[in-house]
Formats: C-alpha cells, sequence, structure tokens
C-alpha cells in the first residue's frame, strides 16, 4: 500500500512500514525525491537531499548536510552525521554510523554539551567531509570517521571502524579499518569502471543482468573476454553523476 505526501511516496510493507503520524511534518521539511521509502520513528529528514529513489529503513537517524544518491538503501538505526555524500547503488547494513563531526581534542575539555556555558562550547566541535562512493556496502555495525572517504565499489566489514581513507574496491574489516584484499583483480575493476553502471537506471541495466551475474574470483581469460564484451554492448553512459 502506498501514498504521497508532498512528493513523498510513503511506503507501508511487512518490512519498512510508514510513520503516517510524522509524514506530513517530514514531508514539508525534507528535499524528497519521488519514491523515497521511509520507515518508523525517521528522525532528521530535513537534512537530507535524496537524488532519486531510494530507503531508509526504521530508526535512522540525520543531522548536518547529508546527500544520498539514487537507489540506496540505509537499513535500521543508522545514523549519519554530515555533511556526507553517499553515492548511488550503496547499501548501508543495520546501525551503521557515519561521523563527519568531531569533538575538540586541543582544548581544556572535549565537553560540549549544554550544561556547560551554555552550549557555548559546541562552537568547538569540527567538521570533517565523509564520502563514500557509489556501489559501496557497509555491513552491519561500521563506523565511519570525519574526513575519510570510501572508494567506489568498496566493502566495509561488520563493526569495523574506518579512520582513514579506503580504496576503491577495496574490503577493510577490524579497529581501526585494514586492508583484507581488493575483491575483483586489476583486469576486471579497469572493465568496471569503464562500465560506469552506476551511472544508469535500474530499467536500463535489466538488460544486461548477465553482467552482474559474472563471478571473478580468480577469473581466467575466457570471463574476462565475457566482461569486456558485456561492457561493450552496455555502451557510454549518460550524463555524469558521482
Amino acid at each position: 500500500m502506498t501514498s504521497r505526501v508532498a512528493g513523498l511516496r510513503i511506503v507501508a510493507s511487512r518490512r519498512l512500514r510508514s510513520a503516517r503520524r510524522t509524514a506530513a511534518e517530514l514531508g514539508v521539511q525534507a528535499r524528497l525525491a519521488p519514491s523515497v521509502a521511509v520507515g518508523r520513528g525517521v528522525t532528521g529528514l530535513g537534512h537530507v537531499e535524496f537524488e532519486g529513489p531510494a530507503s531508509v529503513a526504521d530508526g535512522c537517524w540525520f543531522q548536518g548536510q547529508v546527500a544520498i544518491g539514487a537507489h540506496t538503501t540505509l537499513n535500521r538505526h543508522c545514523f549519519v552525521a554530515g555533511p556526507a555524500t553517499i553515492g548511488r547503488y550503496v547499501q548501508l547494513g543495520p546501525r551503521v554510523t557515519v561521523w563527519a563531526t568531531n569533538h575538540p581534542l586541543d582544548t581544556v575539555t572535549p565537553y560540549t554539551a549544554g550544561r556547560l556555558f551554555g552550549g557555548a562550547l559546541k562552537g568547538k566541535v569540527g567538521a570533517e567531509a565523509v564520502t563514500i562512493g557509489s556501489g559501496c556496502w557497509l555491513a552491519s555495525g561500521a563506523t565511519i570517521l570525519p574526513g575519510t572517504t570510501i572508494g567506489r565499489g568498496a566493502v566495509v566489514a561488520a563493526s569495523a571502524v574506518v579512520t582513514a581513507d579506503v580504496e576503491p574496491y577495496a574490503i577493510v574489516a577490524g579497529n581501526p579499518a585494514r586492508l583484507v584484499r581488493h575483491r575483483l583483480p586489476d583486469e576486471v575493476r579497469s572493465a568496471v569502471e569503464r562500465s560506469r553502471w552506476w551511472e544508469r537506471e535500474p530499467a536500463e541495466l535489466a538488460e544486461h543482468r548477465a553482467l552482474f551475474e559474472l563471478r571473478f574470483d580468480g577469473a581466467g581469460v575466457d570471463v574476462l573476454a565475457e566482461l569486456t564484451a558485456a561492457v561493450d554492448r552496455l555502451g557510454p553512459p549518460g550524463a555524469d553523476r558521482r
């Protein structure tokens, strides 16, 4: 069952049910593209700009300036404190935290709450933008700290704490997060980059499903040839996107 409120498509389903009592309020404040599905108890949508269709599950929380690319999904209880930019076709698992702000570390105290000087020290909180590239997967409980960039197609393991930039197509894990390996061979990464599939809409990609079903673990010459042919059939993308 669906309904529309101020440009927001509220979706009610078994897994993602709308908070109808707050839809009217949030729909006016948020810069929401059509077909953004929002779950119950989502806070701070007025801080978010959506490029296109996306899903935000129950209990997610936003503050600061946040931009979310089309077809990105946030699972339950994610926390995003901007400035942060999240690309297209990104999946955030449950309880992923993206922090672009930090308490001062070079003052008498890192305490900035309102009980001291009426909150005057809140101005000492710093912000360093976080960027998450398209096609990434951030698994359950991952934490992304200020000033970091997650490269396109990267994977951040469950409960990892990212304190430095993550290379495109890398898999990182641990606290602090460290490189486990690159998930695709160099030749495959080059072909995937050439495809720029993330710039396309699902309807356009539907006829190229075979490209997404290829497996590249120890890819041989035949698989690479198949990938190259599939990318060639895909052709050049349209307008440039993040």
